[in-house]
Order: structure tokens, then C-alpha cells, then sequence
């Protein structure tokens, strides 16, 4: 009996429903993690590692999983060119800026992850097999031994899942020995993430590595027997990292996508190879594809909280449709600490959950009519120039309220929260058609002695939002409530900063009015496009307290043509 009747016949068995359903690790268990890692670079980084994962070299790939992401072929030609951004090529070795850190960190991550070679295979022709065999073979070359960043946990999963999934377009018209040396390195690199895993620290990583390991046990021979162990393990760190109401415990609408994209792969690869596909993980995908929709603007991109990016529409589409999503019929993320008002052609999401993923973003929205943003927020940096990082996960750098300039949460050195606020509440009221959000939460209390509360309001046929921010506690401080705008929003200040009038590309008009502050315009950055940072404009309504009380009322209203 062949393999691949071997592997039509698996099943999963079931599944021990653990007592830490939707549980994350603990800080301690993470910091001992993070050492026990530390110790093993020691022997990863030694000089006799590389004879340790020497094994029987397979002779063929035995299932070749299907790349559903669409690849560009402008990019696949430049690569062709030997214009592609990451490719600096000196005495036939490419190298990536050397160490790969500070600005250039994302070009080094780039190469050797292997996305690229759906662009090369989006091209199609024999120059472009012949270029991406021949990068594989010079990858292999300088490559071999352990590196802590090529040989990073995430990096690698990609690279080993590029290389199963493109296999059959780079092996096509290489000479006799590039099979071998292709092979080899596959199942060393199996081999070591094998070995690596345990060590991860970031949830979605740890995804990405099952993902990995499970098109190895699916593509070489003699993986069989891993993969229900493998399905087994996937659906457990589902649990830890899916909240009930299906979104990411990041809180990140990127990182919903990216788990989303992992999961669907996940399931279409294991169809494929004509395995039982568990039943949890069909609900999983159902629940994680509702909650990434959710997150969507009119045009189809989405919100940037807790540092996303808008993505792209037509992928993201794509991707939805492949998990069988519809549109999201609920409009309360409890769980995942968000909340939606539709009306008409106007979208408000706003923020009102805990902190998360190291940005001080508490009670930040976003609002859009139609296809064009209006209200935004600042975005991530993970696709842009690294000098942007810090300030974007600022509370300033959110449309929301900011004490004397302060973070609603410490945000430490390394990236992750100290203090965060521990009282954070949230209700939400709908009647004849209008829809009103009340929130609190208690980030300056122990800097300033203040509570922010928040409302927003929304009529029912979305031509006016109104918000009212208040601050309740001691003493007398500045605050600023901040409204970042899109790009190709315009604003002007009228009447000595009681009103801004707002023009949308299409020339409708919208006004923002405030009583209790005065408005003024600030540059901002908008970093919602991948490595795309553009100049915008923010709206600034500024106060003191007096008394540790402050009321401000604003409204947004679309101006009748």
C-alpha cells in the first residue's frame, strides 16, 4: 500500500477537552520559556549542531500543497532584474543588509521567508524557474548552518511551506543534484523546527510552526503517523489563542487575517491529502472569518487597531470567501473587546476592550462612510520605516483622549504594557433604529487621579455621530482629544476652533463641532498602507480640567449638498 492510501485513510481521534479553554500562558511560565530558548541558541549556535540534524535524505515529495495567495508578477519580474528591494547580490551571495535588524530588519525577513517565489511563479517562464532554483540553491549554500534570524522559528516556517508549496515550479529543468540538495535542506529544517518549537513564545508563531510541520508530515515520507498528533496540537493552540466570539487575543484585525489565512491553509491542505477534517476546526474557521469581517471598512480594507494595516481588499475578499464567511450579523465583540454601529452607508468601530499587543489604544475608533475613510488611527509600522514603531503604539497616535500627553497604559522598552487600566467597562444601548456606546476606563488614576468615560452616538441613519469624553477624578490637566484623519480628507478651521469642516475626495462635506474645548489641526501619519507612510492631518480638541472635571461634547454631521 502506497503512502498516499496511508494517509487517505487517517483519522483524527478525539480530542480531551481541557479545563483551560481560551487560557494564555502565564508571564512566569513565558519567562522560563524565553530562557530555556536562550540556552538552546547556545547549542543551536555550536559548531557540531549541523551534524546533529543529518538524517536520511527523502527521495521524492509525496503531496504538494496548493498556494491559494495570489502572487504579483510585476514583483516576480523585478526579482528577474535583479531589482527586487531585497536582493543586494556581491560574489553570488545575497545578502540582506547584513545583520538584518533596525530599518532593514523587514527586506532580511522578506528574503528569507520565500514569499516571494509566488511572484516568480506568477510569472511562469523558464527564466523565472531557473531564477528561483537558483536562489534556492545559493540560499542553501550560504545558509546551512543556524542562524538566529534566517533561522528564526516564524521565517523558517515560511520558508519550509513556500519551498513544499512551490517545489514542483523550482525543481522543474535544475540539473541532477539540485533535487537531492533540495531535499536535504527541507528535512533539515524540519528537523530543527521540530526541535525549536517548544521555545516559542509569540502566539501566532506557534501556528505558523504546527502549520509548518504539518505539510512536512503530509510532503515527506514517513511523517504519517505525526499529523493527528499534529491536528491535535492545532486545535489545542486554537483554544489558548481564539476568544469565544472568534477573535485573536491580540485584539489585532491584521493578525485576525494573517490566523485566518493559517487556519483556512491548514484545512484546504488537509482536504486535499484527503484526511478527516476536524469538526472543530470547521467551527473555528466559521467563528475567526465572522470576526475578521467584522473589522472591515466599506472599502473593504481594514480597521487599524493595536497596530494593523488595511491590507489588501481584493485578498482579503478572497479570503473570506475560500473560509465560507458572510456577512457579520453580530455587531458586539464582547469577548474581544470591540464593537461595530452600521448605518446606511457609515461604518464606527470602536475599541473598547483591555489593552493588548503592547499599544496604549483604550476607547480608540474609527469611522467611514461609504468607501472613504474619515476617522482613522495611526497604524502599524511592521511593513514601514522601524523609526515610526514606538510612537505608533502611543495613545497618541490613536483617535481617542490623551492626559497631558500621557500613554493610557506604560508601554515598556521592549515593546509589551506595564500598567494598563484594570477597570475598563462598556455598554451599549439600541432603540428605534439608534445606537449609543457608554464607556470607562481607569488608565490615569494612578498618574492623574482621572477616569475617561466616553459615549458615542449614532442616528439611525448615519448622517451625525456624537461623542461626549468626560474626565471625573482630581486636580487641574491638559488632555487632548485627537481625531486622525485619512489623507485625502481636507480640513479647514472655522469659527476661532469651535468647527472644522472636513471634505471627503468626492467633495461631500462633513463638520465636526465641539463645545467644551478648543479645535485646532496638527500634522499626523498615516500608516495604514503597507510601506506606504503618508503626511495627514489630525483634529485636536484641547482642555484643562478644573477640579478633576472636564466635559466635551463634539458631533460629526454630513452637510447637506
Amino acid at each position: 500500500m502506497s503512502e498516499g492510501a496511508k494517509v487517505r485513510k487517517l483519522r483524527v481521534p478525539a480530542r480531551r477537552r481541557g479545563p483551560r479553554a481560551f487560557a494564555t500562558s502565564s508571564p512566569l511560565h513565558d519567562t522560563a520559556r524565553g530562557f530555556a530558548y536562550w540556552v538552546a541558541r547556545v547549542w543551536f549556535r555550536g559548531l557540531f549542531y549541523g551534524y546533529s540534524l543529518r538524517g536520511a535524505i527523502p527521495r521524492r515529495i509525496l503531496f504538494i500543497p496548493h498556494d491559494d495567495r495570489a502572487g504579483n508578477p510585476r514583483n516576480g519580474q523585478a526579482i528577474l532584474g535583479g531589482r527586487a528591494r531585497f536582493l543586494d547580490i556581491v560574489n553570488g551571495k545575497p545578502r540582506v543588509h547584513g545583520t538584518g535588524v533596525g530599518r532593514n530588519r523587514a527586506l532580511f525577513v522578506e528574503y528569507h521567508g520565500f514569499d516571494w517565489l509566488r511572484d516568480l511563479h506568477a510569472v511562469g517562464t523558464p527564466a523565472a524557474r531557473n531564477s528561483a532554483g537558483a536562489l534556492i540553491e545559493t540560499w542553501i549554500r550560504w545558509n546551512s548552518r543556524w542562524h538566529p534570524v534566517s533561522w528564526r522559528p516564524d521565517i523558517l516556517s515560511r520558508r519550509i511551506c513556500n519551498w513544499l508549496m512551490h517545489a514542483d515550479f523550482v525543481a522543474a529543468d535544475r540539473d541532477d543534484r539540485f533535487p537531492s540538495l533540495f531535499l536535504d535542506s527541507l528535512a533539515r529544517q524540519v528537523r530543527h523546527l521540530r526541535r525549536a518549537r517548544p521555545f516559542l513564545l509569540h502566539d501566532l508563531d506557534r501556528l505558523l510552526v504546527l502549520k509548518a510541520l504539518l505539510y512536512g508530515a503530509l510532503c515527506l515520507p514517513g511523517g504519517i503517523r505525526e499529523i493527528p498528533g499534529l491536528l491535535q496540537q492545532i486545535i489545542r493552540t486554537c483554544e489558548m489563542q481564539f476568544l469565544p466570539d472568534g477573535g485573536h487575543v491580540r485584539r489585532n484585525p491584521e493578525t485576525q487575517f494573517e490566523a485566518l489565512q493559517v487556519l483556512v491553509e491548514i484545512r484546504d491542505a488537509v482536504r486535499d491529502a484527503e484526511l478527516a477534517v476536524p469538526d472543530e476546526l470547521r467551527d473555528l474557521i466559521r467563528r475567526v472569518a465572522a470576526m475578521a469581517a467584522f473589522f472591515r471598512h466599506g472599502d473593504g480594507g481594514l480597521a487599524l487597531f493595536n497596530g494593523a494595516s488595511e491590507g489588501d481588499p481584493l485578498a482579503l475578499a478572497r479570503l473570506l470567501k475560500r473560509a465560507g464567511a458572510r456577512a457579520p450579523k453580530f455587531l458586539s465583540a464582547r469577548s474581544t473587546g470591540f464593537e461595530r454601529i452600521r448605518a446606511d452607508r457609515n461604518r464606527l468601530i470602536v475599541d473598547c476592550g483591555p489593552p493588548a499587543s503592547g499599544v496604549a489604544g483604550t476607547f480608540a475608533f474609527e469611522f467611514s462612510t461609504a468607501r472613504q475613510r474619515i476617522v482613522v488611527n495611526c497604524g502599524g509600522a511592521d511593513r514601514a520605516d522601524y523609526s515610526w514603531e514606538q510612537f505608533l503604539r502611543t495613545t497618541a497616535a490613536h483617535s481617542t483622549l490623551v492626559v497631558e500627553n500621557t500613554n493610557s497604559s506604560v508601554i515598556r522598552s521592549d515593546g509589551t504594557l506595564g500598567d494598563v487600566p484594570s477597570a475598563v467597562i462598556c455598554k451599549r444601548h439600541e432603540g428605534d433604529g439608534e445606537t449609543w456606546i457608554e464607556m470607562s476606563h481607569d488608565g490615569y488614576v494612578r498618574t492623574y487621579g482621572l477616569t475617561h468615560h466616553r459615549r458615542l452616538y449614532m442616528t439611525a441613519h448615519g448622517t451625525e455621530l456624537r461623542g461626549e469624553d468626560k474626565l471625573t477624578g482630581t486636580g487641574d490637566h491638559g488632555f487632548d482629544i485627537r481625531f486622525h484623519l485619512h489623507p485625502l480628507v481636507r480640513a479647514s478651521i472655522l469659527r476661532n476652533g469651535t468647527s472644522v469642516l472636513l471634505q471627503l475626495p468626492n467633495r461631500v462635506g462633513w463638520r465636526l463641532l465641539c463645545n467644551g474645548g478648543t479645535a485646532s489641526l496638527e500634522e499626523s501619519i498615516y500608516l495604514g498602507s503597507p510601506g506606504n507612510a503618508r503626511r495627514s492631518e489630525q483634529v485636536v480638541i484641547s482642555g484643562t480640567t478644573r477640579n478633576g472635571s472636564a466635559v466635551v461634547k463634539w458631533s460629526l454631521a454630513e452637510l447637506v449638498r
